[in-house]
């Protein structure tokens, strides 16, 4: 986009992605308004932040805080074709979109909290 460099989400840039989404968020534009509450008490990314900043980064994993890399969607076509006289294959099309797709973006509502204090 514009010049802005590779996609630090993208797994191809060699980052680790954190949970940080927003508890009862509904907006359509979650990527515009979730950044004003990163620091939220309880928040996703205040307790992820807070575990890497005291040097225990290590524990998100098993923690659950980990969130998957962005990916470009991906069309493709189909490998076969059945027909009345058998099946004819088809060369496989893959084409990238320039749509970046957040699996994050898919969570259920009740799997983001704001319980993530430390006790």
């Amino acid at each position: 986009l514009a010049g802005l460099g590779g996609d630090p989400a993208h797994d191809g840039f060699g980052s680790v992605r954190i949970r940080a989404e927003v508890a009862g968020t509904h907006d359509i534009t979650p990527w515009f308004n979730d950044h004003s509450h990163y620091y939220n008490m309880g928040s996703e990314a205040l307790h992820n932040m807070t575990e890497i900043a005291v040097g225990h980064g290590n524990n998100l994993a098993g923690e659950g805080m980990l969130a998957p890399h962005r990916a470009e969607e991906r069309i493709s076509t189909p490998t076969q074709v059945r027909t009345p006289f058998g099946t004819i294959p088809l060369p496989n099309v893959e084409i990238t979109t320039p749509a970046t797709v957040d699996p994050e973006w898919d969570r259920p509502g009740d799997s983001v909290t704001n319980d993530h204090e430390f006790k």
